[in-house]
């Protein structure tokens, strides 16, 4: 017995990590707290939503007054990985991705520490200095709503569409490779998706659309309510500088416009107004350019009420886009669907091999971004990319079928490719 309990002395250290200084007084785990450990983690991840002004401001991570009741629901939450809000799988199963907004496992087992040693407050002199808000270093563009727009008070969610010019001139087209996009009001605005006209007619078409509303833009939902458009940037909460993978860059053409959906979430009953703003950064040469195409399946789309998991899916290919034996590298991949989308799966079949680009589990139409890989798959333009969609209609009494509004559906991926 003397010697078990001498042997246990001696693993103690080993066991939490600390040096051993004395075989008389219990070793301890380090005591995690608030101001040195835990407001560092929430002040990155989570209090862009969550703080006075922002979208999330009715729960407020900014404070130990305000945190400190709210230890064991944070503990929960970032274990589940509900919080932050990431949809895709990034633990490798599928893919993992550059700018996925998740929690290392050091972060998360800090927050579980903190909340199972009762939340301590330690000393505010501890409290690094916040971080700063995003800069776009080497900003060569700026582009912004013309006026303000005040939501409309009457519906909880406003999908509005606006016209911007991106101050591209002349007879070349610049490659946008940076951008910074700063809500006028985050408390308004839920996410952003900016889209490049790819035409004279479809300018037309759109300034049309603008002219026959009144006030600032047009009423959409889902995307820009036109054809002849492709998606070039998105913003959601927590979203800062967005890069594009090294040496690319998406086109942006001369003298066409953008078309700025934004969703305003209306949580007042005298909303603000909003006059977002977008900084960008643009070469006018890139060593790869970045295309992003949209890719659907190709049957229609009919979803039938009363279903918990109704499966659309298909296999379509980037022939039409590119031509057959275009050798391409696929850097990146965004799932779209509406509000009765519960799970999205994108993978491409290359050399008789099967290669995930996107999983999504857990569908949230409020919670969309595009995912760029750690890794991109090299691909050729004929391969098949299959694309499945599942949805959730209990909440319908009648048929659901594809639709730029509310209530109807989309099974939509964007692939983001490079040629190579």
């Amino acid at each position: 017995m003397k010697f078990l309990a001498f042997s246990v002395m001696i693993l103690a250290p080993c066991v939490y990590g600390f040096e051993h200084q004395s075989t008389t007084r219990e070793i301890s785990p380090r005591v995690v707290t608030y101001y040195q450990d835990v407001a560092p983690i929430l002040n990155r991840q989570c209090q862009t939503c969550h703080q006075s002004g922002a979208l999330a401001s009715f729960l407020p991570l900014d404070t130990y007054q305000h945190v400190k009741p709210l230890a064991k629901l944070i503990r929960s939450v970032t274990q589940s990985r509900k919080m932050p809000p990431f949809m895709p799988d990034n633990s490798g199963n599928c893919a993992t991705y550059e700018n996925a907004r998740v929690l290392s496992a050091e972060e998360m087992a800090t927050l579980a520490a903190w909340a199972d040693q009762g939340a301590p407050e330690g000393n505010w002199a501890e409290l690094p200095a916040p971080q700063q808000p995003n800069e776009l270093v080497g900003q060569t563009h700026q582009t912004a709503m013309e006026e303000a727009y005040t939501p409309d008070k009457n519906v909880h969610d406003d999908y509005r569409c606006f016209l911007l010019n991106p101050g591209v001139s002349g007879t070349k087209s610049l490659y946008l490779t940076d951008y910074l996009m700063i809500p006028g009001d985050d408390k308004l605005v839920h996410h952003v998706v900016a889209y490049q006209v790819t035409s004279a007619r479809a300018a037309e078409e759109v300034k049309a659309k603008d002219l026959a509303e009144a006030g600032a833009g047009y009423a959409c939902f889902g995307g820009a309510g036109v054809s002849g458009v492709r998606m070039v940037m998105n913003w959601a909460p927590g979203t800062g500088v967005v890069s594009m993978p090294k040496d690319t860059g998406i086109r942006l053409d001369p003298d066409l416009p953008l078309v700025f959906q934004v969703h305003y979430h209306v949580m007042d009953a005298n909303p603000g107004s909003d006059r977002t703003t977008i900084k960008m950064k643009m070469a006018e040469n890139v060593p790869h350019e970045m295309t992003p195409t949209f890719l659907t399946p190709l049957k229609p789309l009919i979803i039938p009420a009363q279903k918990t998991a109704h499966v659309h899916e298909g296999t379509v290919s980037l022939q039409s886009s590119f031509g057959s034996g275009k050798a391409l590298k696929v850097m990146g991949v965004r799932a779209h669907m509406h509000k009765l989308g519960s799970q999205m799966h994108v993978s491409v079949m290359n050399n008789k091999k099967d290669r995930c680009l996107v999983d999504v589990p857990r569908y949230d139409f409020a919670w969309q971004s595009s995912y760029f890989l750690n890794e991109p798959v090299d691909i050729m333009s004929q391969d098949p990319i299959s694309i499945r969609c599942v949805y959730n209609s209990m909440s319908k009494t009648g048929t659901t079928t594809w639709g730029e509004g509310t209530e109807d559906e989309m099974c939509l991926a964007t692939v983001y490719t490079i040629e190579r």
